[in-house]
């Protein structure tokens, strides 16, 4: 897979492209099923299936009191459009020259000369342009003038449109099943290995810090059944405990991770951490999620949620 930065007007995508379009924060099933068309409408063609996605939040420079965390990094997000079988991605910066391009002109210079779009797959609600004035029908009518068609894909629904919006708010609240049901894979945060606080017993060989950086969301207060990646090795199972106190806005979150089974490579940098279920019933309280005297009861009950779901 070949990934694009800078100026969309020097990208040389080459060939043409059945492409898509938007943030994807997350890759959930929605973003999947986007993504699936476009392969399998660039299959179709005998064309490279391409992706355009920002090097960053669109609101964190509209509105940067506004801009959410997010549900995956940009680096973990390519990652994911590797698995999803994609040929091209561009990152488009979302700077000034960028945001204040009319509809018009962000097809020109970004889907025309920075893809050679032949067609541009993307949501029903798809919105581009300056103040968001571009949408479906007004891709296509771009689309019918520059040569390229447009196929509207309709959202895909589940008690609900799938969101990413709706899967940061269930993160925050701690209700990571559902949040993985959305996602279709177990909610992931990876972290850089710190001293630990505390919080989950006392820190120890089995016991690491984790600081997840400050503009990715994590889950709300508690204690949680983790599968923890720990350098090239295995998945090591794991309790993670995060605390009440919340991170200034921008800050990093710091996530403490006892593990179960083994003692890991406690000199590892950084470890990634999958989220199966939350330990022990009812909503966070003010105690530190897990004490010493239930250690072992939480390690039981995340032990009977893991073994439902193996790494």
């Amino acid at each position: 897979m070949r990934v694009l930065h800078g100026d969309p007007t020097t990208w040389e995508a080459g060939g043409g492209h059945v492409v898509t379009i938007g943030v994807f924060d997350g890759v959930h099933l929605g973003h999947q099923h986007v993504i699936g068309l476009t392969r399998a409408a660039a299959d179709r063609s005998g064309l490279a299936a391409g992706l355009i996605t920002f090097d960053r939040h669109p609101l964190t420079v509209l509105a940067p009191e506004h801009a959410p965390q997010l549900l995956t990094s940009l680096e973990r997000r390519l990652e994911l459009f590797e698995e999803a079988g994609l040929d091209t991605i561009g990152v488009l910066p979302f700077v000034d020259a960028v945001r204040t391009l009319s509809p018009e002109n962000f097809t020109v210079r970004i889907i025309v000369m920075g893809f050679g779009a032949r067609c541009v797959v993307v949501g029903e609600d798809f919105r581009f342009g300056q103040d968001r004035a571009g949408n479906v029908e007004v891709l296509a009518r771009i689309g019918t003038e520059m040569g390229f068609e447009v196929e509207p894909v309709t959202l895909l629904s589940s008690d609900g449109p799938i969101s990413s919006s709706r899967i940061r708010i269930l993160v925050s609240a701690g209700e990571v099943e559902a949040a993985a049901a959305a996602l279709g894979r177990p909610f992931e945060l990876r972290g850089r290995v710190v001293a630990g606080q505390g919080r989950g017993g006392r820190t120890g060989p089995s016991t690491i810090g984790l600081m997840v950086p400050g503009n990715l969301v994590t889950p709300g207060s508690g204690a949680y059944a983790v599968w923890a990646a720990v350098g090239d090795g295995e998945d090591v199972a794991g309790v993670a405990s995060i605390g009440t106190a919340p991170a200034p806005k921008g800050a990093g979150q710091e996530i403490e991770v006892r593990f179960l089974d083994r003692v890991a490579a406690a000199d590892a940098a950084s470890v990634g951490l999958r989220f199966i279920g939350r330990v022990g019933a009812g909503p966070p309280s003010a105690d530190p999620p897990h004490p010493a005297a239930d250690a072992e009861a939480v390690a039981a009950e995340a032990r009977r949620l893991l073994g439902r779901r193996a790494p």
